[in-house]
Formats: C-alpha cells, structure tokens, sequence
C-alpha cells in the first residue's frame, strides 16, 4: 500500500509513514498518574458520509470545521 501526499506529489512508502507517526506519537499522549472525573461523548453527523461524498475537499473541510468548532463550543460551556 502506498500513500501519496498533496504537495508535491511525492509517493510514501507505508512503512515510512508508519516509523515517522510512531516517532512523532511517543509523547503525544501522556498519563502522569493524576486523576480527575470526567465524561465523554460520541456525537455523529447523521447521514453527514451521504451529505459531503457530494463535496470538494474545501466544503468537506468546511462543513466539518462547523460541526467542530460547535461541539467545542457546547463542551467549554460545561467546563469541558
């Protein structure tokens, strides 16, 4: 399998991609032992895979970002 980036069209052999995510990934989430209670949530966009296969990139983006940005909104305003 191989993967191809936006710019400038250079091909990506998975393995590469793969070493290169582990490596940017080994610190990315870390748990220092503290504890706080918390709850999360699973929000979906009903039918949004039917609503944006009709979309350029950009809109996908766009309608996303909108989807986003409001689920943050509604999470800071309950201390989230």
């Amino acid at each position: 399998m191989t993967f191809t980036s936006t710019a400038p069209f250079r091909r990506i052999n998975q393995d590469d991609l793969l070493a290169t995510l582990k490596n940017k990934l080994i610190n990315e989430i870390l748990f220092p032992g503290d504890t706080k209670p918390c709850c999360v949530g699973i929000v979906d966009i009903v039918d949004s895979t039917a609503s944006t296969v009709r979309l350029v990139n950009g809109k996908m983006c766009e309608y996303y970002s909108i989807f986003l940005n409001a689920m943050s909104i509604i999470a800071k305003e309950f201390d989230a």
